[in-house]
Order: structure tokens, then sequence, then C-alpha cells
């Protein structure tokens, strides 16, 4: 689940405004890079993967 992601369901799901979200995540961020940059790495393949996927049944 991307940054943006994560704002949608919060806001939607618990009523979290995006701000807030945005301000934890990106404090997390911070405190936490390396885990932050191998998540993204995954993140990034994981959806790489779909489209690949997606191409491939049409």
């Amino acid at each position: 689940m991307s940054k943006e992601e994560c704002m949608e369901a919060l806001s939607k799901h618990a009523g979290i405004k995006p701000v807030i979200t945005s301000t934890v995540w990106n404090e997390l961020d911070k405190e936490n890079k390396e885990f932050f940059e191998s998540y993204f790495t995954g993140l990034t393949q994981i959806k790489a993967d779909r489209m690949s996927e997606a191409e491939f049944r049409r």
C-alpha cells in the first residue's frame, strides 16, 4: 500500500485526516529509512509483476 493509498484508506475507514497520516508516515520514514526503502522496492516489484501478468493475459 502506497502512502496515498494508506491516507485514503485511513480517511475512509477510520476518519483520520490525510494530513495526520502523511505527517506520521513522513516521520516513520525519517526514523526507518532502510525499512521504507525495502518496502518501496518490494511494492514497486509487486506492481510491476501485476502489470506484466495483466499484459500476459491479453
